[in-house]
C-alpha cells in the first residue's frame, strides 16, 4: 500500500509442544457462567474504520516473530523473511494472528519454553513488508500479563499496525472496521482456546455492528492443535455465531490447515494453519492457507492461496503448482461436499444476499 502510513529435523521443543497438544487439547467451551464487566484496557471507544483505495484484504493463520524465527532472520531481517509476498500486499489490507507479545524488556524466547517475546525493533519490518492488523485474541498474547498485553497494544500502535482482540474478553478493542470502496467490513478478534470468553458479550452489540457494515467476519482462535479435522465443538460454536449475524469465521490455532462448510450463511474456514512458525516436524504445519477477500458488486469474494515454508525455513512462500494442487485437494476431502468443486478452483463466494449486511439489517427491523 504505497500511499498508506500503516504499515528442526525435528526439535525437542517443538516435540514437547506436540505432545501436550494431545495432552492437554484446547477447550472450546464458552462460559455460561454471568457476563462479566468488560474492562477497556485500551481503547475509550471503537476506533474508526480505516480507509483505502483498495478493494483485497488478505488473511493469515499463525504468525510467530519469537524462538527459532528470531533466530533465523536474526541476519537477513524480517522484511527478507516475507519479501515473497511484496508484490501481493502491495495497495491492500494483511490481517495476521500475531502469536505473541511484546514485553517491555525483551529477552530471546529459549527453546523448550513457551512465552513468546518479540522485540519492537522487528515492528518497523512487519509494517514496511506489507501486514496492517493483528489479532491479539491467542493464547500467547498475556505470556507477560496484562502489563505484556498494553505493552504489545501501544507497541503496534506506534508501528502503525492495527491491534484488535483480547485473550479473554469481547470488548470493544476486539473490533477492527475496514472500509473499501462503498463497503465496511468488521472484523472481530475471539479466542476460545479457554473457557474464559463469553461469546454472550458479542451477541449484545451484534444488532449495532450490522448496522454499521455491510460483512461481519469472525477471526478465532480455535481447535485442536495438529489435527486437520474440525470438531463438533466448533461446528456448535459456528452454529451460535451463525444465528448472533456473523457472516464468516475464519480460524487459526491448530498449526494445520482444516476444511471448510457452510453452515446456514455462514462461511467457514476452519483453520488457515501456519503462516510464518518454527514448527518444521511434519509437511502439515510448514503448509498454510492465505486467503484473498476481493468486495465485488455480486459479494465477497474469496481466493485460495495455498503458501508453503517446505523449501525455505522462515521464509513462506506462494505454493507452486503441484503443491498448490495438493493443498486444494486436501482442504477439498475435509470440506463441504457442496463446495468442493469451488476450493478445487480456489475461489468461494459470500453473495451480498447471504451476508448481514446494512440493507439486510434495515430490512428485518
Amino acid at each position: 500500500m504505497s500511499s498508506r502510513n500503516l504499515f528442526l529435523l525435528v526439535s525437542p521443543f517443538l516435540l514437547v509442544e506436540v505432545l501436550l497438544s494431545f495432552v492437554l487439547p484446547a477447550n472450546l467451551s464458552v462460559a455460561i457462567g454471568s457476563i462479566t464487566k468488560i474492562e477497556h484496557l485500551v481503547f475509550e471507544k471503537t476506533p474508526p474504520p480505516i480507509v483505502t483505495t483498495s478493494e483485497k484484504i488478505y488473511f493469515l493463520g499463525d504468525l510467530m516473530l519469537a524462538r527459532n524465527v528470531e533466530r533465523r532472520v536474526k541476519t537477513d531481517g524480517l522484511r527478507h523473511a516475507l519479501a515473497n509476498f511484496a508484490s501481493l500486499w502491495s495497495n491492500a489490507y494483511v490481517v495476521a494472528n500475531f502469536e505473541a507479545a511484546i514485553p517491555e524488556q525483551h529477552v530471546p524466547t529459549p527453546d523448550f519454553t513457551f512465552g513468546f517475546s518479540v522485540k519492537r525493533e522487528m515492528l518497523p519490518a512487519l509494517q514496511a513488508a506489507g501486514i496492517t492488523h493483528v489479532s491479539l485474541a491467542n493464547n500467547h498474547s498475556f505470556d507477560f500479563g496484562s502489563v505484556g498485553y498494553k505493552n504489545t497494544v501501544l507497541e503496534l500502535n506506534s508501528s502503525n499496525l492495527a491491534p484488535f482482540g483480547h485473550p479473554y474478553e469481547i470488548a470493544t478493542s476486539s473490533f477492527r472496521s475496514i472500509k473499501t470502496g462503498d463497503k465496511t467490513v468488521t472484523l472481530i478478534g475471539i479466542n476460545l482456546t479457554s473457557n474464559l470468553t463469553d461469546l454472550r458479550q458479542l451477541d449484545a452489540i451484534m444488532d449495532e455492528l450490522t448496522i454499521d457494515s455491510d460483512l461481519q467476519i469472525a477471526y478465532i482462535h480455535w481447535g485442536e492443535e495438529y489435527n486437520q479435522k474440525q470438531s463438533l465443538a466448533q461446528k456448535e460454536i459456528v452454529l451460535k455465531l451463525s444465528q448472533m449475524g456473523i457472516d464468516v469465521v475464519i480460524g487459526h490455532h491448530p498449526h494445520v490447515i482444516q476444511g471448510i462448510e457452510r453452515i446456514n450463511k455462514t462461511l467457514v474456514f476452519y483453520s488457515l494453519g501456519n503462516f510464518l512458525f518454527d514448527q518444521y516436524f511434519s509437511e502439515e504445519v510448514q503448509l498454510g492457507l492465505m486467503l484473498a477477500l476481493d468486495l465485488k458488486s455480486d459479494g465477497a469474494h474469496f481466493e485460495l492461496i495455498p503458501v508453503s515454508s517446505l523449501e525455505s525455513r522462515a521464509r513462506p512462500y506462494v505454493a507452486g503448482v503441484l503443491e498448490r494442487i495438493k493443498v486444494l485437494s486436501n482442504i477439498a476431502m475435509s470440506s463441504d461436499e457442496v463446495l468442493r468443486e469451488d476450493i478445487l478452483q480456489g475461489k468461494l463466494i459470500v453473495p451480498w444476499t447471504l451476508a448481514t449486511s446494512t440493507e439486510v439489517a434495515i430490512m428485518t427491523e
